[in-house]
């Protein structure tokens, strides 16, 4: 089972509990010995740490991170070790804070009083909490910073799978408030916002930033949509996945296995000729949920995983093989041939995607591109086309500061023929960019384009 790693999602919430609180500051001695520590336990545990650089590279980045150490901060240091982890390319490895670093940090922040949401490379209110700072406003510059330069300070601390984007966005949509502060001007008091309104009026807003708490109501949860639906309309209809992770689906009732044998049941007896799969903002959970849905929708037998590897000092539970040099996982389900569900679905499938379809939700997207199965629409996924490494994890504790890291250890190749020279996401047959309009108005563009698909058939 692939464990989630998602510890920096939000990072003022998600701290170290239990362990003894860091010095104030860190002495260059002791700011070395946290990043070689790092650098040691990647190397040790990360089966994944030259997938996407070469090991003279990875060595070149941590060098250049030791070097940088200034004053010792908490913020320097936070900035430091994300920008180590990020440099992985593994969307996988993640850091949380103790409280004494979190609480530094953040407390004493001042925050941009909105959400935001990227349509490809622009950036646009979603929610505000000033007058005349509405939806649908476009952000030109904050604080004279244009919004390419702001991601050029922020995506080289978002840690994604190789050389994807598309995660970058979606994650600092989510935590824009936050990582604006953290990374790109961390003593700020008051901001000005250049925005282009919905008539094409330029508008200049000057405001002293927010506190914590009070950007804290902006917060936005999907809790009203259920994880699993499955909805028949007369043309089509929309299976909705939006999670794998088997703690989360059994905590909200379901019977995952059920579901799918009920759901695809149903499909069969309303004859349903088109199926929408909708797996946007899926950041993935149990690799045999992901394995098993693609069983329903296969008409052939099919490999899910060609492999699994871990390294040398690797030493946790599963079957391991020494076999040209490495070390192969041979006990996992997903390495086994697998075959059309009984109750497969054969007709046409159209498979939503975006930049948080991440981890287990990204294979079954590659496994399905890869055999010719289905017309994704939307954004390149999150994850990577040719596998991850993610599944038991390593938790290690950095001596002095007390931050914590998470190693996956597991190196998965997705059965799909391994083209590994772009180092990307599965790339969408049909690429969507939602306009403003359809964004101010609520149209799912993605839906949209489905629809428009099926109609023309």
């Amino acid at each position: 089972m692939k464990i989630l790693m998602y510890y920096c999602a939000i990072l003022p919430l998600l701290i170290v509990s239990g362990c003894e609180s860091p010095a104030q500051k860190l002495s260059p001695e002791e700011y070395a010995e946290d990043v070689e520590y790092l650098k040691l336990n990647l190397e040790k545990y990360h089966a994944g740490l030259y997938l996407h650089q070469s090991k003279e590279e990875f060595n070149t980045i941590c060098n250049r991170i030791v070097s940088n150490y200034s004053d010792g901060s908490y913020v320097e240091l936070v900035q430091n070790i994300t920008a180590l982890t990020a440099a992985v390319k593994c969307g996988h490895t993640r850091m949380r804070m103790p409280p004494a670093i979190s609480d530094s940090i953040f407390s004493t922040f001042r925050y941009l009083p909105f959400n935001v949401k990227y349509l490809g490379d622009r950036l646009f209110i979603s929610k505000s909490l000033m007058d005349g700072i509405n939806r649908g406003d476009e952000i030109i510059s904050i604080n004279g910073k244009s919004i390419s330069e702001i991601n050029n300070l922020i995506f080289p601390h978002v840690a994604t799978d190789g050389n994807n984007l598309t995660g970058k966005f979606r994650s600092t949509e989510a935590l824009f408030r936050y990582r604006y502060p953290l990374y790109v001007e961390p003593t700020v008091t008051h901001y000005e916002v250049l925005l282009i309104d919905g008539n094409g009026n330029e508008i200049k807003k000057e405001f002293p930033g927010f506190s914590m708490e009070e950007v804290a109501t902006l917060f936005e949860s999907n809790s009203n949509e259920p994880e699993l639906s499955l909805n028949n309309h007369e043309a089509y209809s929309i299976l909705r996945i939006s999670t794998f992770g088997s703690s989360e689906l059994n905590s909200a009732g379901y019977d995952y296995y059920d579901f799918l044998d009920e759901t695809f049941k149903k499909i069969q007896s309303h004859n349903v000729e088109n199926l929408i799969l909708d797996l946007r903002d899926n950041g993935g959970g149990d690799d045999n949920y992901g394995a098993t849905l693609v069983s329903y929708l296969m008409d052939k037998d099919f490999k899910y995983f060609e492999s699994i590897t871990v390294t040398k000092d690797y030493s946790s539970y599963g079957r391991i093989v020494n076999r040209d040099g490495k070390r192969y996982m041979t006990s996992h389900k997903g390495l086994s041939i697998w075959q059309p569900n009984k109750n497969a679905f054969n007709g046409k499938l159209y498979v939503l995607i975006n930049g948080n379809s991440f981890s287990t939700c990204a294979d079954v997207v590659s496994v399905l591109h890869y055999n010719g199965r289905g017309v994704l629409i939307g954004e390149e996924t999150g994850g990577g086309y040719n596998g991850n490494t993610s599944g038991s994890t390593d938790r290690i504790t950095l001596p002095n500061s007390k931050i914590e890291v998470a190693i996956p250890m597991w190196c998965y190749k997705t059965a799909n023929g391994y083209d590994t020279s772009q180092h990307r996401g599965a790339i969408p047959h049909k690429k969507v960019i939602p306009s403003r309009e359809q964004f101010m108005e609520g149209i799912d563009a993605e839906l949209s384009v489905a629809q428009e698909l099926i109609n023309n058939n």
